[in-house]
């Protein structure tokens, strides 16, 4: 049956946390248990989603079979919530750094006696062969050039800044943290100059969680903050709206609700969504008054964040209306 016409004047995003495959996770069973809840939070009065944004380690360590299962889930995912590729995000996480392609990278360069080059590219090249499968047939990018991706909609007058927080990632256990470099923030920040100038609703997503307050239910062994969040600050900030990453725990955390806070800017503050645990999901239909987020749990009922909106007119404004 057809679904009901989209709101004028709103967006709802779906935000996942990244599944994990390869913890023995299938992506059949996980795609159903989405659809049950979004099924129950339907007949709650939540609106369906008219994007989908995946923050990070979407795998357990970006071997082949697991990239496999995790596109095999966001097809089959996308093409059940009828979003079409172009209103789908997805960021790589640490975990879908593959660490033997990085050491058999690492290798080839002391065999040809050459200095191993940050990012490692080749560590994300079952990644980017998922990237790419998802994405086949628009000019979607993630590549040598650019390992980060900006994900306009225009129908929706929204932008997706889509931020690579796995660039430091490597076999090395030293390597181990989230971290984009002022590259990336730079390229960002200059990115989006021109869809705040034209008043669009500007997004971030990343793995990694910004701000460093933990809950009691986070699990050891999480990402931990990024690294870098003074030049993410500085940079690329003040061109968003808000922010979504993954949970701060670790990849076995279980229940717990998703986290909201601040990151504070010399002009305000970014609110930060942050998903609950590995799989998990929230709702997020944004309004001319705010945000409204509905939890996996169709029992709960949704929470309210008021905002007030700088420089987002063009989605808020009715169609026909200057």
């Amino acid at each position: 049956a057809p679904g009901p016409a989209r709101e004028q004047g709103a967006l709802t995003v779906l935000h996942l946390a990244g599944p994990d495959f390869g913890r023995g996770r299938e992506p059949d069973a996980l795609r159903r248990e989405i659809r049950s809840d979004l099924v129950e939070l339907k007949d709650a009065g939540a609106p369906s989603p008219d994007l989908l944004v995946v923050t990070g380690d979407l795998t357990a360590s970006g071997s082949p079979r697991e990239c496999d299962q995790a596109l095999s889930f966001l097809t089959g995912l996308r093409s059940q919530l009828d979003l079409p590729p172009q209103r789908v995000v997805v960021v790589p996480g640490n975990q879908d750094v593959s660490q033997a392609a990085c050491r058999g990278y690492f290798h080839t360069c002391e065999a040809d006696e050459i200095p191993p080059q940050p990012p490692y590219w080749p560590k994300w090249r079952h990644y980017t062969r998922l990237f790419r499968g998802l994405y086949e047939g628009l000019d979607t990018v993630f590549d040598s050039d650019q390992p980060w991706t900006l994900f306009p909609v225009p129908e929706l007058h929204t932008v997706v800044a889509g931020f690579n927080s796995s660039i430091a990632s490597s076999h090395r256990p030293d390597d181990q943290y989230g971290f984009l470099g002022r590259d990336q923030a730079t390229w960002f920040a200059e990115a989006l100059r021109g869809y705040e100038e034209e008043g669009w609703l500007r997004i971030g997503a990343l793995r990694h969680p910004l701000t460093g307050r933990r809950r009691p239910q986070d699990a050891p062994g999480g990402p931990g903050t990024l690294r870098d969040v003074d030049t993410f600050t500085r940079l690329a900030a003040p061109r968003l709206h808000f922010v979504l990453h993954g949970p701060s725990g670790g990849p076995r955390t279980t229940g717990g609700e998703p986290s909201h806070d601040h990151l504070p800017l010399p002009n305000g503050a970014l609110s930060l969504y942050g998903s609950a645990a590995p799989a998990g999901f929230e709702l997020l239909h944004v309004t001319a008054d705010g945000v409204t987020r509905w939890t996996g749990d169709g029992g709960t009922e949704p929470t309210v964040f008021p905002v007030s909106w700088q420089g987002a007119g063009r989605l808020f404004t009715p169609p026909g209306e200057p």
